[in-house]
């Protein structure tokens, strides 16, 4: 079936949030006067990741999370005042440092010829402006997130929803992301074209999985047509 249409995942993906985290909370505990340090670092990542989980799994709302995050953090209890106002500060820090791939702009504007769109684990309303400061915001047709659908990658419901926005099968469609297991696979096995993006180069991608090392591979990996080329795609 023909490729009409592009869904991307955002963090990891078209947006560098790993390096942004590491640079917003390494400040924040300056400015508090905490150690931030690698072992600091190591520590909120893995709260992140943890209380995150929380979230996607219905456990906890999209801020509750964050304040849990807060909590376990400095090691007491904290009003959720108190852990809205710790909060703030670390996320105009990670607002300000937000920033694309380098390969992520070029690589979208090369395939303007196709449906773009956007559906990721996180609230829309937080992608949107996300999205919208690192100039990438207006090449999409939607964005779906966790709020949309109300379930999580990998479930199949929310691929299929990004596929039902761009007016798409899914077959179609395909999908990019930077998680083999919930994103790649996920859409594979929801009938997308699941594409895994794997900037370290050091994964294998299992069967029925199309594997990159960088957004600029994307159009030849898939035979997509690169717009303004004149190639048809498959």
């Amino acid at each position: 079936m023909r490729i009409r249409g592009v869904l991307f995942d955002v963090d990891d993906t078209l947006v560098d949030s790993e390096r942004a985290i590491r640079t917003a909370i390494g400040g924040h505990l300056d400015e508090l006067g905490l150690p931030s340090g690698p072992t600091a670092l190591a520590h909120w990542a893995e709260l992140a990741e943890f209380h995150f989980s929380r979230y996607l799994a219905g456990e906890l709302t999209f801020g509750q999370q964050r304040r849990e995050r807060v909590r376990a953090m400095m090691g007491r209890l904290m009003t959720d005042e108190e852990a809205d106002e710790w909060i703030l500060g670390y996320v105009r820090r990670i607002e300000s440092a937000w920033a694309p791939f380098p390969d992520a702009l070029s690589s979208v504007e090369s395939l303007t010829d196709l449906r773009l769109g956007v559906v990721t684990n996180t609230e829309t309303w937080y992608q949107r402006a996300k999205l919208e400061q690192v100039g990438l915001l207006d090449r999409f047709r939607c964005l779906i997130g966790t709020d949309t659908v109300g379930v999580p990658k990998p479930q199949p419901e929310i691929f299929h929803a990004g596929c039902a926005a761009l007016d798409l099968d899914a077959g179609e469609t395909v999908y990019v992301g930077d998680r083999l297991q919930v994103d790649a696979i996920g859409a594979r096995d929801a009938g997308l074209v699941g594409v895994w993006l794997d900037r370290s180069g050091a994964g294998r991608a299992p069967a029925g999985v199309h594997v990159i090392t960088s957004l600029e591979e994307l159009p030849d990996v898939l035979g997509l047509e690169r717009a303004g080329d004149g190639t048809p795609a498959p």
